[in-house]
């Protein structure tokens, strides 16, 4: 996964570090649920707690912007396993909107990192920097996406979160909410570090000949953006584009009874 997303076209690695990498968290949601019930969600949390953890501390020290991402999205995926292995309405909920939620800001993310590639053909954050004047869109669409990721509101990334945490302490485990609000504490600082280190100071030896990418590049990009702030602005939104996902994963008899006609 992690060399994929970083060899891939901007493209395809958009669609598969958003919406695809998420669809199989759906069928965890699933499985466990339907055989085995709430017992197995000590594993979930488990596993969670290890994607979260371990993914941001290597996307930390990644020397190269989408190989950063890449680990970014492995993280994020914690976070919905975790909400997931809680097994209650909130937990669920949570890990549900967090998926929606990943599918835009990673795809948003992928597509500012792709353009920054297409302007100056390196992906290396040491050969990066002073492009902030160059490339204000793209800037200004990196930080939407990664105060999303980070969980800052007013954007949609916070509500999915803040539905985690929630869960967390209504379960009684005050020790996941605290490790969830830290590795978001470390995504913020990791996505701090990429900027700077990209649009900041002026290490770029080439960035005078560097542009904004094309339009038919940022529509798309903007088209995200002003999807995480409006989930972000009403999050209730969200919660109804996710409720009966999470109505069904709840109720298993139920949602048996409607597949096989019942």
């Amino acid at each position: 996964l992690i060399d994929g997303l970083t060899a891939a076209p901007t493209a395809v690695s958009a669609l598969i570090a958003g919406p695809e990498a998420v669809v199989g968290i759906y069928w965890i949601a699933r499985v466990p649920y339907l055989p085995f019930g709430t017992p197995i969600g000590i594993i979930l949390i488990a596993f969670g707690l290890t994607s979260m953890t371990v993914g941001v501390l290597l996307a930390l020290v990644q020397p190269y912007f989408k190989r950063m991402l890449a680990y970014h999205v492995v993280s994020q995926k914690g976070y919905m396993v975790l909400g997931l292995g809680l097994g209650t309405v909130l937990g669920v909920k949570g890990g549900l909107f967090h998926l929606l939620n990943h599918s835009t800001y990673k795809a948003l993310l992928f597509m500012c990192a792709g353009a920054v590639v297409y302007r100056t053909k390196t992906q290396k954050f040491d050969e990066l920097g002073g492009l902030l004047n160059r490339m204000p869109w793209t800037a200004m669409l990196f930080l939407i996406g990664a105060f999303a990721i980070s969980g800052m509101p007013p954007l949609n990334g916070f509500w999915s979160k803040f539905t985690i945490y929630l869960a967390g302490i209504g379960a009684n485990m005050p020790i996941v909410t605290i490790i969830a609000m830290i590795v978001s504490v470390l995504t913020l600082a990791s996505f701090t570090r990429a900027f700077i280190k990209t649009f900041m100071g002026s290490s770029f030896k080439d960035r005078r000949r560097v542009k904004e990418v094309p339009v038919r590049m940022l529509i798309p990009m903007f088209v995200l953006a002003a999807i995480c702030i409006g989930i972000g602005l009403l999050p209730a939104l969200g919660y109804n584009v996710v409720g009966p996902a999470q109505s069904s994963v709840m109720n298993p008899g139920k949602y048996i009874a409607k597949v096989l006609g019942g």
